[in-house]
């Protein structure tokens, strides 16, 4: 049976996988138990590796309840789809058991790794510092050893025991110097020797592990890794200083060409745009790393912020071209959208809009903008029914943003030519299906007021804004609101003791 389907699971293929073996023990049930109980545990096996964790704790009960021969393994492995989900009583449950009914089972030493890892990440470190002493000693052969020593010094360390903390990473840097390990009980030495003001001595294991690794990369790395998580930590400063410093010392690294786009990251996120720019510039012409093209949408973007639309525009185009996918593609075609909008080159604009909806539509929102900009440039180009089917269009597609926006501009177009009431109807409507979009429902109570003071109904324009300046949460929104009030009463006085119609009792615009 493993000779058939094992690969599948070599190239990890676990659906196709998952059906060979359902297909084997639907066929083969009153055959060889071995078998038989073998296949039900890699189902379990595929379950969890495509994240199905309820259907692999279910297999794997069933191989357990079965008595499988590895029946070990399967608690070892629903231990571990437990703590995934969170579990963790019950996945230290699961570890314990094996550990103590499966004793000489070459899955024990993991499940009392597992366990004592539990503990540490639940805090319970003399839990935790018990149960990798467990390890150390009941399985002293085990490859887990050295990651035994390194976890449970880190265990001494928040129980501030630092000279039990110094003494295992130095014995896995004694005699485990060449284990993978050996890196993190070196950075964790480190760290500890400085906390105590002995850094002197860091340079003796500092200098042993450089001998044992003749060449290799890894203290760069180690050096590098540092400066990425100080980058995801959202220490940007100190990122950006770590990685400048990264690669002044190591010019030829690999990493070098990736450290730049961490730093171009960095100040992006620092809100330090020309900084940003300059290295993802570099990223760009240097071409080595796969962030190239985030790069480009990152300058682009950059550039239509600061108004710059022309480089924006270069920016997009290169994405355009150097797009490997749709949602790079819908990125660059919409940054040209926008931006040869707001250049006023409507037909690059109509083109790319619709570049999107034939080709490049990743999502509904990006169908409903492109409508909505089609009907916009349509708009300023004085083709008022073409911009009023387009925005018909959106409306009757769009219960978002977008459909806010569109019907508020079929109310302009109404209010532009005159139809001051049917404007006002159009408007109502926004309010109610789009009330929770505060700035396109301050927007269309301005517009109401001014279709009022286009019926020369300058009481109810007054009442309106006054309404909007006291529920309004845009400060946008609200400052137009003052300034129009201002001059209405200016040029027309109103008794303020006046009772207010009904109708503008009720009128408010609900915050967030």
């Amino acid at each position: 049976m493993r000779s058939i389907l094992e690969p599948g699971m070599d190239t990890e293929k676990y659906d196709l996988a998952l059906k060979e073996f359902t297909s084997f023990l639907q066929e083969y049930k009153s055959n060889n138990k071995r078998f038989y109980d073998d296949a039900l545990i890699r189902i379990a096996d595929c379950y969890y590796v495509l994240k199905d964790y309820n259907t692999a704790i279910e297999r794997y009960d069933q191989a357990i309840a079965r008595k499988s021969h590895d029946q070990a393994y399967a608690l070892l492995q629903k231990g571990t789809v437990l703590s995934i989900q969170g579990n963790k009583n019950n996945a230290r449950n699961n570890f314990t058991t094996v550990v103590n009914q499966f004793p000489k089972s070459r899955f024990a030493d993991n499940a009392a790794y597992q366990r004592a890892q539990l503990d540490l990440e639940t805090n319970k470190y003399q839990e935790a510092v018990t149960g990798f002493t467990g390890v150390i000693e009941n399985y002293s052969k085990s490859n887990l050893v050295p990651f035994a020593y390194t976890k449970r010094a880190l265990a001494f360390y928040n129980i501030k025991k630092y000279d039990q903390t110094l003494k295992d990473y130095q014995t896995v840097l004694d005699e485990h110097i060449n284990h993978e390990s050996a890196q993190d009980a070196l950075i964790g030495l480190q760290e500890t020797l400085s906390l105590l003001g002995r850094s002197s001595e860091f340079d003796v294991y500092f200098n042993k592990y450089k001998k044992a690794n003749p060449g290799s990369s890894s203290l760069a790395n180690i050096e590098y890794e540092s400066a990425v998580n100080l980058y995801l930590n959202e220490n940007y400063p100190n990122a950006i200083a770590k990685l400048q410093a990264f690669i002044q010392a190591n010019p030829s690294h690999n990493n070098v060409y990736e450290a730049k786009f961490y730093i171009a990251e960095s100040y992006y996120r620092s809100d330090q745009d020309q900084e940003a720019i300059q290295y993802y510039q570099a990223v760009i012409q240097e071409n080595q790393i796969d962030q190239v093209n985030r790069a480009l949408r990152r300058v682009g973007n950059l550039w239509f912020d600061q108004g710059d639309y022309t480089n924006a525009i270069e920016n997009y185009k290169e994405l355009e071209v150097a797009a490997r996918t749709k949602k790079e593609r819908y990125y660059a075609w919409s940054g040209l959208m926008e931006s040869y909008y707001l250049v006023k080159n409507y037909p690059q604009t109509d083109h790319y809009a619709q570049l999107i909806q034939d080709q490049g539509a990743v999502n509904t929102n990006a169908i409903h903008r492109s409508m909505l900009m089609q009907g916009k440039s349509a708009y300023m180009q004085d083709d008022l029914p073409a911009a009023t089917d387009f925005f018909l269009s959106t409306l009757n597609s769009a219960q978002d943003e977008h459909g806010a926006e569109a019907q508020y501009l079929l109310a302009k177009i109404q209010f532009e030519q005159g139809k001051f009431k049917q404007s006002n109807e159009t408007l109502y409507d926004l309010n109610s299906k789009f009330g929770t979009y505060n700035y396109w429902l301050g927007q269309s109570f301005l517009l109401i007021t001014d279709n009022y003071l286009g019926l020369d109904e300058i009481f109810q324009a007054q009442a309106t804004l006054k309404s909007i300046i006291e529920h309004a949460p845009e400060e946008e929104i609200v400052a137009i609101a003052k300034s129009k009030l201002a001059q209405l009463e200016e040029a027309d006085p109103v008794d303020n003791t006046t009772e207010q119609d009904d109708q503008f009792e009720v009128i408010e615009i609900e915050e967030p």
